[in-house]
């Protein structure tokens, strides 16, 4: 069910609202609630709020709808607050009709059906299917329409394009993955918005947009990868799992799929889209994935860290650095705290082996303790997650991104950064790239492109042909 209060009083109706959190809780805790229990650790989920808003969730009895009839009223008694009835809305999951429509009157509320936009987004969709998009879709046609381009210059229209971007879809990107059509639509509207110039016809795109991405220094422009982007802002919620951070959702999604992200013990049938989405998307990249790449551990006391795995040289882990080693060792599964002890305020290593070592694996061994004897092992802190090789302790979209985003053998030319490094207006300068590139319409461009030209000889010189090398140089 879904509840909101009037605007009145809006300086207590934190603390009010807390008080109505309270009357449920005691409700539950006296059995004339219950709410749904998700997963194995049957987590009970009663109530949800959001500043003014609050959403219920019970078990179908006409007992429990009458307690909670009770609730809202005493609510009203106790803060002098208003329950807007009118704007309440009920929703029932595998409830009859006939049911839900007397459970509805005796509520005083109107009914709604599933799936339901609730904060801007839609609850109960399927993120896959293109019509869950179409109202984010529909948005950035309405604000990057080709009409509303005409009067501006393209460093203009880039602009619009950052700031329309980052605004409009941010919100559902960081939930939802998107599907490639959705991508395709979105990079469409951003095309023809940059290059229509008022046509409404297919315009001439003169640079892909795979180089519109690249860094200013490779010769593109920065504009995000809507795809990449997507990636980069949506594995924040596995960043988020894995860290020190609690919260009901995350006790909901560890009941339901474990203390491990993969779920592994959970038939993929049972496994929501989101979570499904949220696993295929970090594990991209191959190998452990893009993600897991860019995870490290802050080595502490050594309680977290498996010594074989997770101790890291580089961007290697010793288990794949020393795998004949491995292969022999005792701890293979053990964490870095099990592989050694203190002696009073120095660490002492304790490898322990199945047989003895050849010569050539003495060697080998020899060389492992050289590494782990550069991992400084702190018995006051405990061990930490940190990402990227800045080894920060949040997660940064920013750093994904670009990794994402990286391309082997890319280079920066040094034309480009001198350029964009000129004090000149930005539209100057946006001029001087395109001939960077080799795309202006010259005759001989606007002949590659399949436009019918009389002739392709320059204008001026009545010589050679119209191209941009002959233009400008």
């Amino acid at each position: 069910m879904h509840v909101q209060k009037s605007k009145e009083r809006q300086c207590t109706i934190f603390l009010f609202a807390e008080g109505l959190a309270g009357l449920v809780r005691q409700s539950v805790k006296a059995n004339l609630l219950s709410g749904i229990k998700v997963g194995s650790k049957e987590v009970e989920v009663s109530f949800l709020q959001f500043a003014d808003d609050t959403l219920f969730f019970y078990e179908e009895s006409w007992s429990k709808m009458v307690t909670m009839k009770s609730i809202l009223r005493g609510f009203e008694l106790a803060s002098g607050l208003k329950i807007n009835f009118h704007k309440s809305k009920l929703a029932g999951i595998n409830v009859q009709s006939n049911n839900l429509l007397c459970y509805s009157k005796g509520l005083n509320c109107n009914q709604m059906g599933t799936p339901f936009k609730y904060l801007g987004l839609e609850v109960g969709g399927n993120s896959r299917k293109k019509s869950f998009w179409e109202p984010v879709v529909n948005k950035l046609k309405t604000r990057l329409s080709v009409w509303k381009g005409r009067f501006l210059s393209m460093a203009g229209k880039i602009c619009v394009i950052k700031s329309v971007f980052t605004a409009i879809p941010l919100f559902y990107l960081s939930v939802f993955k998107a599907s490639e059509s959705v991508y395709k639509s979105i990079i469409s509207i951003q095309r023809r918005f940059l290059w229509g110039w008022g046509n409404e016809k297919i315009p001439i795109s003169w640079v892909s947009w795979e180089n519109l991405c690249k860094p200013k220094e490779e010769g593109g422009l920065g504009l995000k990868d809507i795809r990449k982007f997507n990636f980069a802002i949506l594995a924040k919620w596995r960043w988020r799992f894995m860290s020190q951070e609690r919260g009901k959702w995350k006790d909901v999604l560890e009941s339901k799929y474990g203390a491990e992200l993969e779920g592994l013990h959970l038939p993929v049938k049972y496994q929501s889209w989101w979570w499904r989405d949220i696993v295929k998307m970090c594990m991209e990249g191959g190998g452990d994935g893009w993600f897991q790449e860019e995870v490290r551990w802050k080595l502490g006391r050594g309680d977290k860290v498996r010594f074989w795995e997770d101790v890291r040289i580089g961007d290697s882990s010793l288990k794949s650095l020393f795998h004949r080693l491995f292969s022999l060792s005792v701890n293979q599964v053990q964490k870095v705290e099990d592989v050694g002890e203190w002696e009073g305020t120095y660490w002492r290593w304790r490898l322990e082996w199945r047989r003895d070592r050849f010569e050539w694996e003495t060697e080998l061994e020899e060389n492992l303790l050289d590494y782990i004897l550069r991992a400084n092992v702190n018995k006051n802190i405990s061990d930490i997650r940190v990402w990227g090789e800045e080894e920060l302790d949040k997660y940064s979209v920013n750093i994904a991104y670009n990794h994402l985003a990286k391309r082997p053998g890319a280079t920066h030319h040094y034309a480009f950064e001198y350029l964009w490094k000129a004090k000149a207006f930005p539209n100057v300068l946006m001029t001087a790239w395109r001939p960077f590139l080799n795309r202006i319409p010259t005759r001989v461009s606007l002949s590659r492109k399949g436009v019918q030209m009389n002739s392709i000889v320059c204008v001026l010189c009545q010589d050679k042909e119209e191209s941009c090398h002959h233009l400008f140089i």
